[in-house]
């Protein structure tokens, strides 16, 4: 069991990126969000399994789209172990661009972690 914290900078007009990660054996529990301070640990919470499952456990009711738990699906079929995934990007004219960005920051470090 492993746990790391990162801070990715991105370029203007992008926030910094914040990540938690608690890497256990077969799974990874995720937290991504904006805010440094005082990130709300289960705004839109997603549970995802590397064969294709996953579900939705938490819902903000300020996301419109089910972010978590598509990021949570792609990272557990890319990664092949189950991903437990808590987001918290608020909602603004970028925030499709900072979840890609999240999820790449996020399977490149779980990447890494596993070699």
């Amino acid at each position: 069991m492993r746990l790391s914290s990162n801070v990715v900078s991105l370029p203007d007009p992008l926030p910094s990126l914040h990540f938690n990660v608690l890497h256990l054996t077969d799974s990874a529990i995720v937290h991504l969000s904006t805010s440094p301070n005082a990130p709300k640990l289960a705004a839109d919470l997603a549970c995802a399994f590397p064969l294709g499952s996953s579900t939705q456990l938490l819902k903000s009711a300020s996301l419109a789209d089910d972010a978590a738990k598509s990021m949570s699906q792609r990272l557990a079929k890319r990664l092949n172990i189950q991903v437990f995934l808590s987001l918290d990007i608020p909602p603004s004219d970028n925030a499709h661009l900072l979840q890609l960005k999240a999820e790449k920051a996020v399977f490149d470090h779980l990447k890494s972690e596993m070699q």
